[in-house]
């Protein structure tokens, strides 16, 4: 799925497009995406309750079936959504622990730092949006006894950060490397590692409490696997961990894990659709609680 981390803090962020081994089609290729995730996290010294909106918009262009050049446009929107209820409703249903969510309205946009006095400002100090640059080389066509297996290389400019970094255009890089192998007739697997480096790695202290301390570096990683249910659908298992992305915060400097379950469905001459969900069910501080994916792609 073409889908990026929408963890809190994660999210402020590149992180590395996923590019598969394999997946380049050379001529011209575009691809939409929109993810709808929300975020719920109460602890001694911090809080989130919010929902965020992220869009990419992608064009590519493969001069042969291993090499390729392309331009993302990406944009992360925060705000009170509607999930609230849904996602209250599932846990009743499933006895899982409200951790203080009902306890709120419905439907809040808010972030707070918690100390001597509470700060508490609207989740859409977090919106940032940016256009990454990016090259992927397959490295090998893999066969019966290899897996195949691709280098990225990517460099963003964030044309709008989140308030607070003590730089507001940064330019960002990430390298990856991935594998991709058919394991069966219908099953098949994927696994990514990627590092990111950053430009600002931490946020100012305008809100009157200690700057927080972002790495500058950051590791992540994808582990995926694909069912061919139908000649033309296939189901999806998708487990994305990252590294943690604050030093100085308890609770937000420990890595990250997301679980994604969906589908692709390849039209007659529309491209390919895909859908996902996103659960937390590893950690629950520094992951979404709970989100939907939807997305197009299609080669020219």
């Amino acid at each position: 799925l073409h889908m990026r981390s929408q963890s809190p803090v994660q999210s402020l962020r590149m992180i590395m497009p996923p590019i598969p081994a394999g997946s380049v089609v050379p001529g011209w290729g575009a691809f939409m995406t929109t993810t709808w995730s929300n975020v719920w996290a109460e602890e001694e010294s911090y809080y989130f309750d919010y929902e965020m909106l992220d869009g990419q918009i992608g064009f590519g262009y493969g001069f042969n079936d291993a090499f390729g050049l392309g331009l993302v446009y990406d944009n992360r929107h925060y705000f009170g959504g509607q999930m609230d209820g849904f996602i209250q409703s599932f846990h009743d249903i499933v006895g899982m622990s409200q951790n203080g969510r009902d306890e709120v309205k419905k439907g809040l946009s808010r972030v707070g730092r918690v100390g001597a006095t509470t700060e508490e400002t609207k989740a859409d100090v977090f919106n940032n949006n940016g256009v990454t640059l990016f090259a992927t080389y397959d490295l090998t066509d893999g066969d019966h006894a290899i897996p195949a297996m691709n280098m990225s290389v990517s460099l963003r400019y964030g044309l709008e950060s989140a308030q607070g970094f003590v730089e507001t255009h940064p330019l960002d890089y990430g390298i990856s490397f991935g594998l991709a192998k058919r394991l069966s007739p219908r099953w098949y697997a994927h696994a990514l590692v990627s590092l990111c480096l950053y430009e600002h790695d931490q946020v100012s202290d305008e809100l009157g409490a200690t700057p927080i301390a972002m790495k500058d570096r950051q590791f992540g990683g994808l582990l995926a696997f694909g069912y061919q249910w139908t000649e033309r659908t296939t189901l999806l298992m998708q487990y994305m961990p990252y590294e943690e992305a604050i030093e100085n915060v308890s609770g937000l400097n420990e890595p990250s894990h997301e679980i994604h379950l969906g589908l692709k469905y390849r039209t007659r001459t529309a491209g390919v659709f895909e859908f996902g969900v996103i659960e937390n069910a590893v950690t629950f501080d520094n992951s979404p609680d709970f989100g939907f994916h939807l997305g197009w792609v299609e080669s020219f």
